[in-house]
């Protein structure tokens, strides 16, 4: 899980990483936190297609109360990541639900309080993560950060976009039933990939990182179709005249 945790003060800054971290350590989710000193450099990083899973931001900075109207800027450029406002003021809890914010927490923050905000978060995001295991505890992947999948005989090799590959002993096959989500295309007989993630379509799919995913060549005219549908005809970049018909 990603967080973005937003506020001018390093004192509040330090506080929220702590709290999150102490309870992510209760739990078998993985979890990344990125601190923003200012919500315009957040709002800058988001509309350049960062994407986080929850934001943590305050209400004021610079002594006015401008948190709330940057939220609500990025939920009209279709942000969809879940909202927690901490404040030192109530006056803003009712405007919180207009942006359908996940809590308002009052400063200075206490753990149990953000205990059961993520709690009711996590019951969400675990419905929409791929989980498995290693070694003696559980990971769960966000399916929205699987860029593609390879099979390698008995094994399944799983990379996420952050560059890290889990390697479960499972059939490719049953991992795409286990999957069930319409970001993933079966392009090949020993990949997966997620549509969400390709930047250019030729004879392979080119990824957003470069990374090239192998197409069945005798389906390729079948595989592009099935891309264009997903994508809208919108955020690919031919990459041969083929994939013009």
């Amino acid at each position: 899980m990603r967080i973005a945790l937003c506020d001018e003060s390093p004192t509040d800054r330090l506080t929220l990483e702590t709290l999150v971290a102490r309870y992510f350590r209760k739990t078998a989710v993985k979890h990344e936190c990125v601190p923003y000193e200012n919500i315009t450099s957040l709002y800058r990083d988001i509309a350049q297609g960062t994407f986080y899973d929850l934001i943590i931001t305050d209400i004021f900075y610079g002594g006015l109360p401008i948190g709330f109207g940057f939220v609500k800027e990025l939920r009209n450029t279709g942000c969809k990541s879940a909202i927690l406002f901490h404040s030192i003021s109530k006056d803003f809890l009712l405007e919180g639900y207009d942006v359908a914010a996940v809590g308002y927490l009052i400063k200075p923050l206490q753990f149990d309080k953000l205990e059961l905000v993520l709690n009711r978060l996590m019951e969400h995001v675990l419905g929409t993560c791929y989980v498995i295991q290693q070694r003696s505890r559980q990971i769960y992947i966000p399916i929205n950060e699987i860029t593609y999948l390879e099979s390698a005989n008995t094994k399944c090799h799983i990379h996420r976009v952050s560059g890290e590959t889990y390697t479960i002993y499972k059939q490719l096959s049953e991992v795409e039933r286990e999957l069930k989500d319409k970001r993933f295309l079966r392009c090949h007989q020993s990949f997966i990939v997620n549509m969400h993630y390709i930047a250019e379509a030729g004879d392979v799919f080119v990824l957003k990182d470069g990374t090239e995913v192998l197409i069945r060549q005798k389906e390729k005219r079948k595989m592009h179709g099935l891309l264009r549908k997903y994508l809208g005809e919108k955020d690919v970049v031919a990459g041969n005249s083929d994939y013009e018909y």
